[in-house]
């Protein structure tokens, strides 16, 4: 085994996610092997740029991605701070005169995003052997690392040959083609473009490779069932206009849909869509079997919840083939906002590790448990004659299966949800059949398995626009996070 430990001295991280752009708004965790190659590049340089080094980095660009264990990141931290900007010799309106000097100087307001950590180790590491020679190169380069991302970012890194050693870590990330995290990793040529931009005095170009990652299972290999979803994509929802209320899910996620479906290729897919290839603009024919759903990320769970939407989701279908899971990824990516008109515009921006608010976090949506409870009605596919009786409980339990879960030991409904600050399930408006145009019949329900079971939760007939859509809670009916 190779592999680089890195231990944060601090026992935090402070480093920008590349991912938000200029904006600076998330902490990049876990940190990017690309951050650590190009730190190695330059301590080679600051080694006198031996060749050993610059043969083992070349080496290293070759290998392919590593798998990375960490711990997770806590507090989280991203004020704005007033720095100065270079100094100048000609007077600009609004600048002031630095004491003792003709220097003038005006503060920028600058972001740096840091956050604590569980656990102060991460480790790059892989299944493969290095060359003695190789060995010996990278742990001389390793040892003159500082800092990994911002400057206040001190770590120390060292080389590694046994993982077994360091005990167990919360996370592993692994290369996976249906991972829910990109990752920037080195490539062959990486070497050469750090040590040409090294040379000119500028910051490295930026990556060209981003390889998926997914999370192994650490908990002891137990059993976990999932449903017809599997991938979950957030985005942070923000506008100037006024707040949109988890009441309006159903109509948000129809026109982000429309959106998206502008942004797919032409004529889009069914998976976007959600109808069928022989569909016509006079005759649409829904598609059978899950595709692309659109789900709210409100303000709920906790006492003081407003019930308000701080973002939206995009769940994808467990069996998606590559070629739809790269257009469904398209199309996310090309829609930065939508327009709601009297409500105002909104921007859409993916959402990284280090989110503060509890909405906005995978977790919060997707941990494991055995009590799910609704945070949208759940829309029957039949009106029941009991409303609220065992027939009712009955097409809850084929709505799991048709959804892919497993069947509930114990079905609740409700008008009212278990989960804090879910508005009354007759507040929210009822999706109408398009066949008969009748009302079809919605409630809040709590659903009770004999396993665990991992989100998104999305059942009914509604689960694809953002009704049915679920939150993990404990056995009292509580909501197991504080937003």
């Amino acid at each position: 085994m190779l592999g680089f430990k890195i231990s944060y001295l601090r026992g935090s991280v402070a480093a920008s996610d590349v991912g938000t752009g200029q904006s600076k708004t998330l902490v990049e965790w876990p940190p990017h092997p690309d951050r650590l190659f190009c730190a190695l590049v330059r301590a080679w340089a600051d080694l006198e740029k031996p060749g050993d080094v610059a043969e083992a980095l070349r080496w290293l660009e070759r290998c392919p991605p590593p798998n990375i264990s960490c711990g997770r990141v806590l507090e989280y931290a991203n004020p704005e701070r007033f720095v100065p900007v270079n100094d100048k010799y000609t007077y600009s309106k609004g600048e002031t005169l630095i004491q003792g000097t003709p220097l003038f100087r005006l503060r920028q307001p600058r972001r740096i995003p840091s956050a604590a950590l569980s656990d102060e180790r991460v480790i790059f590491w892989w299944e493969m052997e290095a060359p003695v020679a190789v060995r010996g190169a990278l742990r001389k380069a390793a040892s003159l690392v500082a800092n990994l991302g911002h400057s206040s970012s001190f770590v120390m890194v060292e080389l590694v040959e046994d993982i077994d050693e360091y005990g167990s870590f919360e996370f592993i990330y692994v290369p996976r083609a249906s991972g829910r995290l990109v990752i920037r990793v080195p490539y062959e040529g990486r070497f050469d473009e750090v040590c040409e931009a090294f040379a000119n005095d500028q910051r490295p170009p930026q990556c060209r490779r981003w390889v998926a990652y997914g999370t192994d299972n650490v908990d002891g290999g137990d059993y976990v069932a999932k449903g017809s979803h599997e991938e979950l994509f957030l985005f942070r929802l923000e506008g100037k206009g006024r707040r949109l209320s988890i009441l309006h899910a159903g109509y948000v996620t129809t026109l982000w849909r429309k959106a998206l479906v502008a942004q797919a290729p032409q004529p889009p897919p069914p998976v976007i869509s959600g109808h069928s290839p022989e569909s016509t603009p006079d005759n649409p024919v829904p598609l059978r079997g899950p595709h692309l759903a659109l789900l709210p990320l409100a303000d709920v769970g906790h006492r003081y919840a407003r019930s308000h939407l701080m973002g939206l989701a995009a769940a994808l279908p467990a069996d998606i083939d590559d070629e739809e899971r790269y257009a469904c990824l398209k199309a996310l990516a090309n829609v930065r906002f939508l327009n709601f008109k009297r409500w105002g515009s909104f921007d859409l921006e993916p959402c990284g590790a280090a989110e503060t608010a509890r909405a906005l976090r995978l977790e919060t949506w997707t941990r494991k448990s055995q009590v799910w409870a609704s945070v949208t009605p759940v829309v029957f596919g039949r009106y029941p004659r009991e409303p609220w009786g065992e027939e009712a409980e009955e097409i809850l339990r084929e709505s799991c299966n048709i959804a892919g879960l497993p069947e509930p030991v114990e079905v609740y409904i409700a008008p009212i949800s278990w989960v804090l600050g879910v508005p009354p399930s007759y507040d929210f408006p009822p999706l109408p059949n398009p066949h008969s145009g009748n009302r079809r019949f919605h409630v809040h329900a709590k659903l009770v398995f004999n396993v665990p079971v991992e989100g998104p939760v999305l059942i009914g007939v509604g689960r694809h626009l953002g009704y049915g859509f679920f939150r993990p809670i404990t056995e009292k009916g509580e909501s197991e996070y504080e937003a």
